[in-house]
Formats: structure tokens, sequence, C-alpha cells
């Protein structure tokens, strides 16, 4: 499996302890200022659909058109009705990583035959698939995200 963390954060602006000084992880931090700057909704959306974007260009390269909802948690009112095996067409399942970018009441893996899409916390993404997707690297990283290969993604079942 070739696994990738995708992320908003520039790699090289870690700090000592691998974290961002300063930046916002999460739509709730919509309207404070971070290192002088106000998030937007505007900003915001530009950045959620990023990821959605980078989503859908790996499932398509990996040849990826259904995910099934794993290790499915709930927390509080869920602002969606998902069930644990549920198989999503790609559009559902960009609904869905939509909701886990939000916090929407929660969480599960997407997985694939042919890959999978792991949300984390803090805009934390990792997307694996069976095949060699390194030819759409650049059109991600386009979107403004960063594309570090080779990080097997901690929401793995046998990693948690």
């Amino acid at each position: 499996m070739h696994e990738y963390r995708v992320t908003k954060y520039d790699p090289d602006r870690r700090d000592e302890h691998g974290s961002y000084p300063d930046d916002w992880t999460a739509c709730s931090d919509i309207g404070r200022e971070f290192g002088g700057v106000v998030l937007t909704r505007e900003e915001y959306g530009r950045v959620e659909d990023a990821h959605l974007e980078a989503v859908r260009i790996f499932a398509t390269a990996a040849g990826i058109d259904e995910f099934s909802v794993r290790g499915l948690e709930r927390h509080g009112k869920p602002t969606v009705d998902l069930q644990e095996g549920q198989r999503l067409n790609l559009p559902e399942a960009l609904d869905v990583v939509r909701g886990l970018l939000r916090e929407a009441g929660f969480w599960c893996r997407l997985e694939a035959d042919g890959g999978f899409a792991h949300i984390g916390w803090d805009y934390y993404m990792y997307l694996g698939a069976a095949v060699d997707v390194t030819g759409v690297v650049p059109a991600v990283e386009a979107l403004g995200l960063y594309v570090e290969p080779g990080w097997s993604s901690p929401y793995h079942p046998d990693e948690q």
C-alpha cells in the first residue's frame, strides 16, 4: 500500500516538537486570529474544499469509486446517518469527509479494496492506494496542500 499524509501544514514550519505554532485546526476557529490573520469562512472553505479534492484525485487515480464506513463512532448528535459497513459512492464519501473535517459528531475510516481515506484530528489526512499514485501528487500540491509520502495512517485498526 502506498500511503501519504496530506495536510495544510508546511513541513518546514514545524517546531522542534513537530507542532505548528499559531495555526488553526478546526472550523470552530473561524473568526479567530492566527499569526495576525483572522480565519474567514472563505479561507476555511477553500482549505476544506482542497482536502475533498485531494481525496477525489487520489481515489480516482487508484480506481476507487466506492468506500465502506469502518470503525464508526458517534459523538453527541451526529449530522449524518451512517452505519458500520455502509457502502458509499465517491460523492457520498466526499460528503462524509466534509463532516469529518468539521468534527460533525462522528468519526470513521473510509476503506476500499484499492485504498483508504482516514481523517484525523487537527486537519491531518492520511490517504492510501494499492497502486502507485505519485503521478497525482503535483495536482494535490497545486491545491495548496502538502503531500508527504511514506506516512502510515495511525488510524489503521491494528494501530489504534
